[in-house]
C-alpha cells in the first residue's frame, strides 16, 4: 500500500470512528432506564482495551518478541494515561453531554487545540507566537457564540444553568485530556510505543470507572437495553476507540501532529452535520454559524506552525 494511499485510509477511519461518535453518545446515557454515564464508559474500555491487548499480545508472539516488558515506573506513567485519558475524560463527557446538542459537544472538544496551547504554555513558561494567541481568542469567541443562544439570555429570560453546567463539565473534561497529553509526553520520552501504551491504558481507564461505579452502587447489569444502546456501543469499541485511536496514531506519524490535529476540527464538522441530519442539533441561527466560522479560523491559525516531525513511536 502506498504511503498516500495508507493516509487517505487512516483518515477516513478516523473521521468515521470519531464524527459518528458524538451523536452515538446519546444513545449509551441521559434517559432511564440506561445505566450512571460510568458504566457504560467501564463496558467501552474493558472490551476495547481486552481486543486491544488481545491483538498486542498475538502480535508479539508472531514477532517473537514482548513489546511491553516495561519497568514499574513506566506502568505507574501508563496507568496515569489511562486515569486521564480513558476514564475521568469520558466519564466527564459522558455525563456533560446529556441535554447539549452532539456538535456542540464535539465542538468543546475540539478545543483542546487551545486547551493544549495553554497547558503547554503554563509548563513550558514558554508563551505562543501573537498569531498563535490571537487564533487561540478567535476560537474561544466563536465557541462563546456557538453557546450564547443556549443560555437564553434573551429579554425577560432566565440564564439556562443547567445547559451552562453540562457545557462546563464536558469543558472540564477537554482540559483533562490537554494535562493527561504530558504524560503522553514523557511516555515518548521513554521510546513507549505509542499504540501498545495506549491498549493498557484503555485497561487502567476501564479498571478505574468499574471501581468508581461499584463503589457508588451502580449497577452493572445492561440486559434489557434498547438494541441502539447496544449497537453504538460496538460502534464506540470497535471503530472509535480501537480502529480510531490505532489510525490517528498512525496519520500523526505519517503527517506529523500538527497536520494531525486538524483531524479534531474536521471530525467536529462531520459531528455537527450528522447531529443535524439527525435532528438533533436544534435550530440554529446566525450566530451559531459565525461563531463555527470563527472556530475554524481561530484553530486553524493556531494549528499552522511548523514543527519537527512526532516524536512518537508508533509501533
Amino acid at each position: 500500500m502506498t504511503r498516500s494511499l495508507l493516509t487517505g485510509l487512516c483518515l477516513a477511519i478516523v473521521l468515521i470512528g470519531w464524527g459518528f461518535s458524538w451523536e452515538l453518545l446519546r444513545f449509551q446515557t441521559g434517559a432511564a432506564p440506561l445505566p450512571e454515564a460510568t458504566v457504560p464508559v467501564f463496558y467501552r474500555f474493558f472490551f476495547a482495551g481486552l481486543l486491544f491487548i488481545a491483538f498486542i499480545v498475538g502480535r508479539d508472539l508472531v514477532r517473537g518478541q514482548i513489546s511491553f516488558a516495561w519497568p514499574l515506573r513506566t506502568w505507574g506513567w501508563v496507568a496515569l494515561l489511562g486515569l486521564g485519558f480513558f476514564s475521568t475524560n469520558y466519564s466527564l463527557y459522558y455525563s456533560g453531554q446529556v441535554g447539549l446538542p452532539p456538535g456542540l459537544v464535539s465542538l468543546l472538544f475540539a478545543s483542546i487545540v487551545v486547551t493544549n496551547l495553554i497547558v503547554v504554555a503554563l509548563v513550558s513558561r514558554r508563551w505562543p507566537r501573537l498569531q498563535t494567541s490571537l487564533g487561540a481568542l478567535v476560537g474561544l469567541i466563536g465557541l462563546a457564540g456557538v453557546f450564547w443562544p443556549g443560555l437564553a439570555l434573551g429579554e425577560g429570560e432566565r440564564i439556562d444553568w443547567v445547559f451552562i453546567r453540562q457545557a462546563a463539565i464536558c469543558f472540564l473534561g477537554t482540559w483533562v485530556v490537554s494535562v493527561a497529553t504530558l504524560v503522553q509526553v514523557k511516555l515518548n520520552a521513554l521510546k513507549v510505543p505509542v499504540v501498545t501504551s495506549t491498549a493498557f491504558a484503555m485497561a487502567f481507564g476501564a479498571s478505574y470507572v468499574g471501581l468508581y461505579s461499584w463503589a457508588r452502587g451502580y449497577s452493572f447489569d445492561i440486559s434489557g437495553q434498547a438494541p441502539s444502546f447496544y449497537g453504538s456501543m460496538v460502534f464506540l469499541v470497535l471503530l472509535s476507540s480501537i480502529a480510531g485511536f490505532s489510525a490517528y496514531l498512525k496519520l500523526v506519524g505519517l503527517i506529523g501532529p500538527n497536520r494531525g490535529a486538524y483531524v479534531n476540527l474536521v471530525s467536529a464538522v462531520i459531528a455537527l452535520i450528522v447531529s443535524y441530519f439527525a435532528g438533533s442539533s436544534g435550530a440554529w441561527g446566525w450566530m451559531q454559524y459565525v461563531g463555527v466560522a470563527l472556530i475554524l479560523i481561530g484553530y486553524v491559525a493556531v494549528l499552522y506552525q511548523r514543527s519537527p516531525p512526532a516524536l512518537a513511536t508508533t509501533d
